[in-house]
């Protein structure tokens, strides 16, 4: 047997949805024979088997006694979410998956970018100066603090400190 899916049933409700989406009123069989291409009767065996889906993909289907389908009403969110005209959760994550992954990228050639720019590789360390004279010898290399500048910097503080103490101290003579 045929896969009927594929090329019965998915191109009528395909047309189904679009030609509901174009009018916004109900959709004859003759419609999506004009659109589809397909033979009256492909039309009529395909919109059987759709309107025995459950969930429905229309919301209506007017038939005559001889079970012959004559008005096809609006299409449900299964039908669009069918023919791709709505997302579905798994289209969802994938494209928020995709959105992070663009996100995780550009931050990353971001930080490659300025890396390349100041000259180090991200994660590590800019290279320290082996050339320099004796009077920056107390000053930290491009930015950066050693023990020796944070020491200096800490007596500093500490000899400030005590001298304003001693300054704020009221004096004790006798008179």
């Amino acid at each position: 047997m045929d896969q009927t899916w594929t090329v019965r049933d998915l191109p009528v409700l395909r047309a189904i949805v679009e030609l509901y989406e174009e009018t916004g009123q109900i959709v004859s069989p003759n419609q999506i024979e004009a659109k589809t291409g397909l033979a009256a009767e492909v039309v009529q065996s395909a919109l059987r088997a759709l309107d025995s889906e459950q969930p429905p993909y229309v919301m209506k289907m007017q038939r005559y006694s001889s079970g012959h389908v004559v008005m096809i009403g609006a299409p449900t969110g299964h039908a669009r979410r069918a023919v791709g005209a709505w997302p579905t959760a798994e289209t969802i994550a994938d494209r928020l998956v995709s959105a992070l992954d663009g996100q995780q990228s550009a931050s990353q050639t971001r930080a490659e970018g300025l890396a390349a720019q100041d000259g180090c590789i991200p994660g590590q360390r800019r290279p320290r100066s082996r050339s320099r004279d004796r009077s920056d010898r107390d000053q930290p290399p491009d930015g950066d603090v050693t023990e020796a500048a944070v020491s200096n910097s800490a007596a500093d503080v500490s000899e400030s400190t005590a001298e304003a103490a001693i300054r704020l101290t009221p004096s004790h003579t006798s008179e």
